[in-house]
């Protein structure tokens, strides 16, 4: 009989040692770790243990220090999921990251998102998302918001006044308003029959297609995507009016389209350009009682910017004094406006003729208040106040709606 039959095999003795050494290690680490003195299981020991490791797991994956790069498609899939049935997201690398208030964002390399019917709603070079801390925790990605880095934005207005925004240069619209293509006999226009009324014209102060929007908005998101935030930033933004043929862009803009968990809506758009800052801020309520309440809130806006949006680029006019104000209404489920309030100023700077340098002059300060008058249907605007230099001119006005068949706006 050998010797190795009694004895056995050196290695195989020594691996045998060892794995009851470490056997007997991690038995006292057990009992150390989630025992109590009497040996039971300690359920505060496990809990805090489990915390532990999930805080710096958290602390790793945020700091960068492991690499997230390969959840790349399980994070293109919890975004699909979120975004609603019929979705596609394609996405470059990730890095998770933290914003500055220390909540974790997921920093994506090149993003593209496709719509139900495939078609491209969104590319960005690079997006920004926004997670919730807790779900992270728990190991499930949710987005709580998602801004598109260095994007160009486009808003569309159409001949009949939709809106239409794609989210990219070769994006198709988040608000698609495809017209149906008319028949052969639909396109020979046909005398009207006898009896027949002529169309309805607009009612002043009557804005159903506004609330109509504000409704689906508020309901479904852009194209029914159910993020709570939406936003771009230090993008492009062009805005194109098709009935006027005009376009105009506006470069390093920040937009943010919120949903609050209360209902209604956050709309803001501001210029992150160093040498010209700028915001726009309009809330939305939930509606109550029948109506919505609006506020809008500008701050140092350029009136050359809103000239351009409002289609007087050509006017030979130029302003460079920086407008304020604030404004709030309210507006009826039928999208009658009930009652309304302007306060605007604008500070120091120039006005007069564009290409002539001669005609123009320094005001020091301009402020306007307007009120809106919903028993006789008109807008009073006083004062009207002017300071230039020791000059100071008051004036008022009375703006009132057209009545019957009218067209004219009177002003008294």
């Amino acid at each position: 009989m050998h010797p190795e039959t009694h004895q056995g095999h050196p290695a195989q003795a020594h691996r045998t040692g060892y794995r009851s050494r470490l056997g007997r290690t991690l038995a006292r680490l057990g009992r150390l770790l989630f025992r109590t003195r009497g040996g039971r299981l300690s359920r505060s020991k496990i809990a805090a243990f489990a915390i532990v490791c999930l805080a710096g797991l958290y602390l790793l994956l945020v700091r960068g220090l492991l690499p997230f790069d390969i959840a790349s498609p399980w994070i293109a899939r919890s975004l699909e999921e979120q975004l609603g049935v019929g979705y596609k997201v394609r996405i470059g690398k990730t890095r998770l990251d933290h914003d500055i208030s220390g909540g974790p964002v997921l920093r994506i390399s090149g993003i593209r998102v496709r719509g139900p019917n495939g078609n491209v709603i969104a590319t960005a070079p690079s997006a920004e998302v926004g997670l919730d801390g807790n779900s992270l925790i728990m190991g499930i990605l949710r987005a709580r918001r998602i801004d598109l880095v260095g994007a160009e934005t486009t808003v569309r207005i159409g001949a009949d006044g939709r809106v239409m925004i794609s989210a990219g240069r070769d994006a198709s619209p988040l608000t698609p308003t495809t017209p149906t293509k008319p028949s052969a006999s639909a396109a020979i226009p046909k005398p009207p029959a006898k009896g027949a009324t002529a169309p309805a014209r607009p009612v002043p102060f009557h804005y159903p297609e506004l609330v109509r929007w504000l409704d689906s908005l508020e309901k479904s998101g852009l194209d029914g995507v159910a993020l709570a935030e939406i936003g771009l930033k230090e993008g492009t933004l062009v805005v194109e009016n098709v009935a006027t043929g005009r376009k105009w862009v506006f470069h390093n803009i920040n937009i943010q389209l919120a949903r609050p968990e209360e209902g209604g809506l956050l709309f803001k758009v501001s210029s992150s350009s160093v040498n010209k800052t700028w915001s726009l801020t309009a809330t939305v309520g939930a509606v109550q009682d029948g109506s919505r309440a609006i506020d809008v809130v500008a701050r140092d806006l350029a009136p050359g910017d809103l000239m351009l949006a409002a289609g007087l680029g050509d006017v030979d006019f130029l302003a460079e004094t920086p407008l304020s104000g604030i404004m709030r209404a309210r507006v009826g489920e039928d999208g009658k406006l009930l009652s309304a309030n302007l306060r605007a100023s604008a500070g120091n700077g120039i006005l007069g003729s564009a290409s002539d340098p001669e005609a123009r002059f320094t005001v020091d300060q301009t402020q306007v208040q307007v009120t809106y008058d919903p028993e006789q249907n008109s807008m009073l605007v006083d004062p009207i106040l002017i300071q230039i230099g020791a000059n100071r001119i008051v004036l008022s006005a009375i703006i009132e709606a057209p009545k019957g068949d009218e067209t004219s706006w009177p002003v008294l």
